[in-house]
C-alpha cells in the first residue's frame, strides 16, 4: 500500500557506481534515508562508493517511548526538529490502548503565503533559513511610488508583512535572476535551497545555503515501523512523496542478469516485508500505482522512485508540503487540456524551455491544466518549466 504523507535533507553519502569523473553520485533519494538513519556504508575492495548499508531497526516495541537519531525519548518528551523547518513542535505519545508501540506526533506549521494570502505586484517575499515562512517583503513599486509622491491606496501589502527597502541586487544562478531574499532551490549541490543575499558569489555552498532535512523519522516514524520503503520523485529526488507498504501481492521479480556488485551474506540483500531480494531483483508494480519502479540497488531498502516514459505524475503541494490528494498523483490523461492564459505573462523565455510538457500537452507560462473530474480542488499551472506545479487549492 502506499501511505498519505505531509512532505517535508543532509550531507554527503556514497552510492554504488561513480559518474564520469570517478566521484560518487550525489546525495539524493534512498542515500538520504540512510544518511538520517544513521545507517554504516559497507564498502567492497572494487568500489570506491559504497555498495550496501547497515541500517539500526526501526521496529520500535515499547509502549512508552520513542527512538530518532539513536536517542531515546520518554512519553510526552518533545523531539526537537530541524532547523527552519515547518514543524512546530513534535512529541513522543504513548501507545494507544491496543497498539503495541508509541509514536511521534508533531505540528506543522502553515504559513499565510501557502494558503492564498495575498501580495502586491511587484513585491518580494523574504526568507531566512532559520525560518519556514516568510519573514517579511521588499516593495520596489511601493517605494518608487512614495519617492513620487504617489499613493497605493487599496493596494499595499498585508499588514503582517514587515516591508523593508530593497537593494536591487540580483542573484544569477545558472542564468536564471533572484532577487534579494528569495529562496532558490540550485541543481548543484543536490538538495539544497539558498537564500539571494548580497554576499552571493555564484557559490551554491556559503552560508546562505543548508541542505534540505527531510526529517524522515519525524514525519514518516510509522511507515518505517511497518516495514514501509520510501518512494521518490524520479531517480534523483531529495525527500519521499509518498511511501510503499508490503502487501500480500507482492512478488520479486528476479533479475535476468547477475549483477556486477556481489556482497556476501545479508548485507548484499533488500528486505521488503518477508521478502528478501539480491542486488538487481524488482518489486511486481502495485496494482494500484504502475508508474513506481522499485528494485534492489543499494541493500538493505528496496529503492523506489516514480518512472520516466508513459507515467507522466506530478506531486501536489500544499502548505508547503507535498501531500497526496485524491489518487496518489496527479496522472496524465487523455482527457487532459490547456485553459490558455487570459494574459501575456511577464516571464518570456524562448522556445521549449519556457514551455511546460504534460503527457502529450504544451503549456506556456501562466497556462492551467484543466481540473481532474475526481479532484476539482488541485490548481495545475505551467510557473517554472518545464514541470506544471499542482497545489491544493485552500477552503475547497
Amino acid at each position: 500500500m502506499f501511505s498519505t504523507l505531509t512532505l517535508f535533507g543532509v550531507l554527503t553519502v556514497t552510492f554504488a557506481v561513480t559518474n564520469v569523473r570517478g566521484e560518487c553520485p550525489s546525495d539524493t533519494g534512498i542515500l538520504r534515508l540512510y544518511k538520517e538513519l544513521g545507517c554504516k556504508p559497507v564498502k567492497s575492495d572494487a568500489e570506491k562508493c559504497a555498495t550496501a548499508f547497515s541500517c539500526p531497526s526501526q521496529i520500535q516495541t515499547a509502549s512508552k517511548t520513542c527512538s530518532v537519531k539513536g536517542k531515546t525519548y520518554k512519553s510526552g518528551e518533545k523531539i526537537p526538529a530541524s532547523k527552519g523547518s515547518c514543524v512546530a513542535e513534535c512529541r513522543c505519545t504513548e501507545a494507544w490502548p491496543n497498539m503495541d508501540r508509541s509514536s511521534i506526533v508533531c505540528a506543522h506549521i502553515d504559513c499565510p503565503e501557502f494558503l492564498g494570502e495575498p501580495i502586491m505586484d511587484g513585491c518580494v517575499r523574504q526568507y531566512s533559513l532559520d525560518e519556514c515562512c516568510s519573514v517579511g517583503v521588499k516593495c520596489p513599486a511601493l517605494e518608487e511610488a512614495k519617492s513620487q509622491n504617489k499613493t497605493t491606496a487599496g493596494n499595499t501589502p498585508a499588514s503582517t508583512s514587515v516591508v523593508a527597502k530593497s537593494s536591487g541586487f540580483m542573484c544569477n544562478v545558472s542564468g536564471v535572476q533572484y532577487p534579494e531574499g528569495a529562496v532558490f532551490y540550485p541543481d548543484t549541490p543536490a538538495c539544497t535551497h539558498c537564500i539571494c543575499t548580497k554576499d552571493y558569489t555564484g557559490s551554491n555552498t556559503g552560508p546562505y545555503c543548508r541542505e534540505i532535512s527531510c526529517d524522515i523519522e519525524l514525519h514518516y516514524g510509522s511507515d518505517l515501523q511497518e516495514g514501509c520503503t520510501p518512494v521518490y520523485f524520479g531517480d534523483d529526488g531529495c525527500c519521499p512523496i509518498q511511501f510503499r507498504c508490503p502487501s500480500i501481492e507482492d512478488t520479486v521479480l528476479k533479475s535476468a542478469k547477475e549483477s556486477g556488485k556481489k556482497i556476501e551474506g545479508k548485507e548484499g540483500q533488500c528486505t521488503f516485508g518477508n521478502l528478501t531480494l539480491s542486488i538487481g531483483d524488482k518489486l511486481s508494480p502495485a496494482e494500484y500505482e504502475e508508474c513506481v519502479d522499485c528494485t534492489c540497488e543499494i541493500p538493505p531498502y528496496v529503492t523506489s522512485f516514480t518512472s520516466s516514459g508513459s507515467c507522466v505524475i506530478l506531486p501536489v503541494g500544499y502548505s508547503g508540503s507535498t501531500v497526496k490528494v485524491g489518487k496518489p498523483k496527479w496522472h496524465a490523461s487523455i482527457e487532459d487540456t490547456v485553459l490558455k492564459s487570459a494574459k501575456e505573462s511577464e516571464k518570456k523565455i524562448e522556445g521549449k524551455e519556457g514551455q511546460c510538457t504534460f503527457g502529450n500537452l504544451t503549456l506556456s507560462i501562466g497556462d492551467k491544466l484543466s481540473p481532474a473530474e475526481y479532484e476539482e480542488c488541485v490548481d495545475c499551472t505551467c510557473e517554472i518549466p518545464p514541470y506544471v506545479s499542482c497545489t491544493k487549492l485552500p477552503n475547497c
